[in-house]
């Protein structure tokens, strides 16, 4: 700072309506063989952090007993799931299963649905009365798993359905006799 300009501010510290009509003196006229000083340019800025792009995702489950599918359409489960309607409680692997199921949907409450769907594994034939046997027996299985995550997990039962299908060769396999698939159907939006 200048003298000139240092004793204009103490001016204007002891009379300030004086200094309201006269601007401050700019900056002192640079002097034969001195250079004016640069500017101070702000320091670079670190470079950007690249973004690494998320390790792909799979389906495997490795210790875990069921997860979040990487899509987030249903659970992938490391055994099939099993419940007679007439058992309160599953066997084991089916029971660890249902459990950590139980313990996702607990800690995920984004997911708002889960449809617990179990199909009809083998083919009924044509006879109707069969076909509909197999269904309603489907249909017990899935609403007993209801009962399940629903009374002996906790899990909420507004956030639970049931549903059974016929059978499908495209659905199953046939090596299961009621196949059941945990789909996640409905998810709030972040």
């Amino acid at each position: 700072m200048s003298a000139t300009h240092a004793r204009f501010s103490w001016f204007c510290l002891l009379f300030p309506l004086a200094c309201a009509a006269h601007p401050a003196p700019g900056p002192a006229p640079a002097r034969a063989g001195h250079a004016e000083p640069l500017p101070q340019r702000p320091p670079d800025a670190a470079p950007p952090t690249p973004v690494l792009a998320p390790p792909p995702c799979s389906d495997v489950l490795g210790a875990d007993a069921a997860r979040v599918s990487c899509d987030a359409s249903r659970f992938v489960v490391a055994h099939p799931i099993e419940l007679h309607p007439d058992r309160p409680v599953p066997d084991e692997p089916t029971r660890g299963v249902l459990g950590r199921v139980g313990e996702l949907m607990s800690e995920r409450p984004e997911i708002l649905l889960l449809r617990i769907e179990v199909a009809v594994g083998r083919d009924p034939g044509p006879d109707l009365a069969k076909r509909r046997a197999a269904l309603a027996s489907a249909q017990r299985r899935a609403d007993a798993l209801l009962q399940y995550l629903w009374r002996r997990l906790g899990i909420s039962a507004e956030r639970l359905e049931a549903v059974a299908y016929e059978h499908d060769s495209k659905r199953t396999s046939g090596r299961e006799p009621y196949p059941v698939v945990l789909r996640i159907v409905q998810r709030a939006q972040r």
